[in-house]
């Protein structure tokens, strides 16, 4: 049995296919034919990281974020508040330093924050995702230039490919899903559907 799962484990490998969930790779997709269709392609690829807990979980409903895999309530119950900093006496900087309290399983780093609550992730249709960030009145005014900085150099953001503990992290990386999400705005920024 062992022989028969190694070696369908080597042309699994020998064929370049890949795990579910995993990016397809970027040269993949700009091969794609119609500039539409790699654009789509795209930020399918994107809603695969975004869709992640790591990114969901702080791309909550109603401003009250969540913790661990499966998304549960989190503890202590907390609130976003005006800011995204929280409320008074349950700040986010009052847990979330710098960096992660590894002694502890708090998670930190720099600007630690909660989105607006309409910039939900969790559960949230990718085209409905697309067609938000295409719209500054929904994202805070950020444009697509803003929205590709935010993923590209926003620590928080990093954080989430060094999470800590034992939270998994999004396929990728910080750079592919900046490198990707680029590509999507250069080729017009064309939504799922």
């Amino acid at each position: 049995m062992r022989a028969l799962l190694l070696s369908m484990l080597a042309l699994l490998l020998a064929t370049g296919a890949r795990a579910e969930g995993d990016l397809r790779p970027f040269d993949e997709l700009k091969n794609l034919g119609e500039r539409a269709a790699i654009s789509r392609a795209l930020f399918v690829e994107i809603g695969k990281i975004l869709h992640h807990p790591r990114c969901a979980n702080c791309h909550a409903a109603d401003g009250i974020p969540l913790q661990g895999e499966a998304g549960a309530p989190h503890q202590p119950l907390v609130k976003r508040g005006a800011k995204g900093e929280g409320v008074t006496a349950m700040r986010c900087i009052s847990c979330h330093q710098t960096r992660n309290y590894e002694a502890a399983g708090i998670p930190g780093a720099a600007l630690w924050r909660a989105p607006e609550p309409d910039m939900q992730l969790r559960d949230r249709p990718l085209a409905e995702i697309c067609r938000q960030w295409k719209d500054p009145k929904r994202t805070g005014d950020k444009d697509l230039k803003a929205i590709v900085k935010h993923l590209a150099e926003d620590p928080a953001v990093a954080w989430s490919w060094a999470p800590g503990g034992t939270r998994s992290t999004p396929p990728g990386s910080q750079r592919e899903l900046a490198r990707y999400a680029q590509a999507w705005v250069d080729t017009g920024a064309v939504c799922p559907e």
